[in-house]
């Protein structure tokens, strides 16, 4: 399905016994966005808002994948109902969108705004996986001790629309592991689990990338509504940086 030409009805979903669709496909390169404001826009707003009403008119729920990109970054532990006010062009369409979806869907929505994803699994491209290949490979690794996040493990989503499903949750969450970290400070603790030297990793701020595009520094996600509405048990990132650094050390998992 092209998401700029949506069309769902060649799915079949409500046909096929579906009730609820994620929409988790979208333009996520920041820069591109940016730079492409007008395709960009069409792709990850009009035309995610037209899958969100052609599910609706089938009576599919909608699960949007939204981004802590909708908030600025200058304060950090963001409540579910703290106001957005995005620096870049990618947290305006994820917000745009998180506006639209309930005229879209008539109010049978749920967004998950997330902070940003990781895996474990050796070569899966995350974040944590890209810095342990580019460490292991001798490379010395750059990394913001500006930008603060909350990191979540893949592998814990499933079981979040699970039991957000299950007890007919509608409305936005945030979705974000339990802990909070600069990833200057997850860099080093991935390079220390390595066994490799602290000087393989080299502090910088978001400044020194010198792109100019404007990023959020403080995005830390608080799950208050997450936590009193189902019980699901969040991995801490500092498990996760130990099973990646064992993938490493010959003793992991590989995708």
């Amino acid at each position: 399905m092209d998401l700029a030409e949506p069309d769902v009805t060649s799915l079949n979903l409500a046909q096929s016994g579906h009730s609820w669709a994620v929409i988790a496909a979208g333009t996520r390169d920041m820069t591109l966005c940016e730079q492409e404001k007008e395709s960009t826009w069409r792709i990850n707003v009009v035309g995610t808002l037209e899958v969100a009403r052609q599910l609706s008119e089938q009576g599919i729920g909608v699960i949007f994948l939204s981004s802590d990109a909708v908030f600025d970054g200058s304060t950090g532990c963001y409540t579910d109902d703290f106001p957005p006010d995005p620096v870049n062009e990618y947290g305006r369409q994820k917000e745009e969108v998180e506006r639209g979806l309930p005229g879209a869907t008539s109010g049978r929505y749920l967004v998950l705004r997330l902070s940003k994803i990781v895996g474990v699994c050796k070569g899966d491209g995350t974040l944590l996986d890209e810095m342990a290949q580019q460490l292991t490979s001798g490379q010395r690794l750059r990394a913001a001790k500006d930008q603060v996040f909350t990191p979540i493990c893949v592998d814990d989503l499933p079981a979040v629309i699970t039991a957000l499903q299950e007890v007919k949750a509608r409305g936005i969450f945030n979705v974000a592991g339990p802990e909070a970290w600069d990833r200057f400070a997850v860099a080093q603790c991935l390079a220390n689990r390595l066994g490799l030297d602290g000087r393989s990793v080299q502090e910088i701020s978001l400044k020194d990338l010198g792109d100019e595009l404007p990023r959020p520094e403080r995005l830390g996600l608080q799950c208050d509504r997450l936590a009193r509405t189902v019980s699901v048990k969040l991995t801490p990132l500092s498990k996760c940086l130990k099973m990646v650094a064992q993938n490493y050390q010959g003793g992991g998992f590989s995708q």
